[in-house]
């Protein structure tokens, strides 16, 4: 799906009230809700957003034009809802979620 909603919105453009002519672009964070399967009453509609919005930002590090989801790991608990600010690699590090990514490179780092 989310390709989808990139590809509809990517490679339009917008002319300004000015006559200049803007291409669009399309970056794509997800997350479903609810995020643990086994126990979907843990964790809000805000907690489920925060990992999306994780996964917005980690999708803007790897590239314009691009989407990445966050996924519950096998046997994810609540504890991902007190980490959501934590790198992306850190999270899938600790197996609390995996990330899908619209391309196959690593997250670009901070400092990259």
């Amino acid at each position: 799906m989310a390709e989808r909603i990139r590809l509809a919105l990517c490679g339009t453009s917008v002319t300004t009230n000015s006559g200049l002519k803007l291409s669009v672009s399309c970056t794509v964070g997800f997350a479903c809700f609810p995020f643990l399967h086994d126990a979907p009453t843990v964790g809000t509609w805000e907690d489920v957003l925060g990992l999306a919005d994780a996964a917005l930002y980690a999708s803007k590090r790897l590239s314009r034009n691009s989407w990445a989801g966050c996924v519950a790991a096998a046997g994810a608990t609540a504890e991902v809802f007190g980490v959501v600010h934590d790198s992306p690699e850190h999270l899938e590090a600790r197996g609390l979620v995996e990330f899908l990514r619209s391309a196959p490179r690593r997250f670009a780092t901070a400092t990259e």
